[in-house]
């Protein structure tokens, strides 16, 4: 019978270099990877005690992704959507006899200096497939942190009795970041519906019989009218759309480098860089054509991206400056991770 080895710690409560916590002697043949190394791993232990580690992660912050969940899949999208609908005024509504409406939309330099592509399906088609794109990557890197090798409980993890990859990321975490972020920029962003109701400039909101049909006409259609965003008018500043799109390139131009830090060859460099650069080429594809397609004004893409910024900023630098990891806590003593 193989005797595991003991675990030692030393007087500052750290564990000995040689010792690994997470596997005994009978696992030996998965401890080829480094302590110093992040890359990924393919090991069906690692992976199952990284999953242990995210749902204890997950159970912590339970409530509050159900509440953001629910915000974004309601409140947000729906009452407050029709909301700023049932604010809306066209241009018409200035004047007392439309015949001497001269312009139907507000004077725009993103209009004046792209042309007119909202009939134009190919570029329609493009916005998607940008959209579709960084979701995707998004995706992918939350997924692909659970694969991280994880480092051995020592100097590394800074903090004695840590559990977590030497990274000091997780998945939940970065979950936890994105949605957070979204949720407080939409706040800020339904705080300017009541305050300015600026005329629409997509097709759907100048043809003014469009528009009457798709409004809420009382007060509480609000609650249940459901219309898609190429229906709806006045949800205009900012923009939500690259609210969202910055915010996840902001994401992922943080966490993609941790991710893939250890990996050095040239070739790689390159392919993260083209990756890289393919991700704020896709952002600039969808201000591109949220202006030329007329759905916004150029002020509400340039207000979105600033906030964007500043959100992440102030939320990385103040608010959450480190991803949950599990840790041993009194709150989860008697949890079993491996």
């Amino acid at each position: 019978m193989v005797q595991k080895k003991r675990i030692k710690r030393n007087r500052a409560g750290f564990y000995d270099d040689e010792d690994e916590p997470l596997l005994s002697d009978d696992d030996s043949s998965e401890k080829a990877f480094s302590k110093e190394a992040i890359k990924l791993g393919y090991s069906r232990k690692h992976l199952r005690i990284r999953i242990k580690e995210e749902y204890i992660l997950l159970k912590r912050y339970a409530l509050l992704l159900f509440g953001y969940f629910l915000a974004l899949i309601y409140p947000y999208p729906i009452v407050m959507r029709n909301f700023s609908f049932y604010l809306h005024h066209t241009m018409k509504d200035y004047v007392e006899d439309e015949s001497t409406l001269r312009h139907k939309t507000l004077y725009d330099l993103g209009h004046q200096v792209f042309p007119d592509l909202s009939q134009n399906k190919i570029f329609l088609r493009m916005n998607e497939l940008a959209n579709s794109f960084l979701v995707t990557a998004m995706v992918t890197l939350v997924i692909s942190i659970l694969f991280l090798k994880r480092s051995k409980m020592g100097q590394k993890s800074r903090k004695p009795g840590e559990i977590a990859n030497i990274t000091n990321i997780s998945s939940i975490g970065m979950l936890f970041r994105f949605l957070t972020m979204m949720v407080v920029g939409h706040f800020f962003r339904v705080l300017t519906y009541p305050l300015t109701s600026l005329p629409g400039p997509a097709k759907h909101c100048t043809n003014y019989t469009i528009e009457s049909i798709n409004r809420p006409t009382v007060l509480s259609e609000i609650f249940f009218r459901i219309n898609s965003p190429f229906e709806n008018c006045g949800d205009l500043l900012f923009s939500g759309h690259i609210l969202a799109a910055t915010t996840v390139v902001l994401c992922l131009n943080h966490y993609l480098p941790i991710v893939t830090s250890m990996n050095k060859s040239i070739c790689f460099r390159i392919l993260l860089m083209i990756f890289k650069v393919s991700v704020w080429l896709c952002l600039g594809l969808q201000i591109f054509t949220t202006i030329a397609t007329r759905n916004h004004y150029t002020v509400d893409i340039w207000l979105a991206t600033l906030f964007s910024y500043m959100n992440w900023t102030w939320h990385y630098n103040v608010i959450l400056k480190r991803d949950p990891v599990i840790r041993k806590m009194k709150s989860f003593s008697n949890e079993k991770i491996y």
